[in-house]
């Protein structure tokens, strides 16, 4: 998790580079290891525990009132993130999959046989009018 932590923060940094702006990177350097800095732990910890949230999520799917959600949609106009949280669940699954049997983990061994539909939406700027003309159609009677 640690790793996607890093990789969606340095996203964010290079996106906000492209706009002009400056996010100050939590890691030291190409390691895992954090800045020192309470400031910096409190940033790694928030985008941490979203991810965390979404990979659960993802794997296990949401329940409510009974009926559990498995295929996930996910719309935005930049999937890059959402692409390395799936990579991120692939690898967790893998490991799972390979594991020793286990009563601590046997329930999340089950969730992670089963692979989840997510589905990304990419949005798109919407065409000017000139750009949605159709041809007449004449109905056939």
């Amino acid at each position: 998790m640690k790793t996607l932590v890093k990789e969606l923060f340095i996203q964010r940094i290079e996106k906000a580079s492209r706009g002009g702006h400056t996010i100050t990177n939590v890691f030291d350097g190409d390691t895992l290891e954090l800045i020192p800095g309470n400031k910096y732990k409190k940033r790694f910890d928030a985008l941490l525990k979203s991810s965390l949230l979404e990979v659960s999520n993802i794997l296990v799917g949401c329940e409510h009132n009974g009926t559990r959600f498995t295929e996930m949609q996910y719309m935005n106009n930049d999937a890059a993130g959402m692409t390395k949280i799936a990579m991120c669940l692939l690898k967790i699954r893998a490991t799972l999959s390979i594991t020793p049997m286990s009563p601590f983990i046997l329930d999340l061994k089950m969730f992670a046989a089963y692979n989840f539909g997510i589905e990304l939406l990419n949005i798109v700027e919407e065409p000017e009018n000139s750009d949605l003309a159709f041809p007449t159609i004449s109905a056939v009677e």
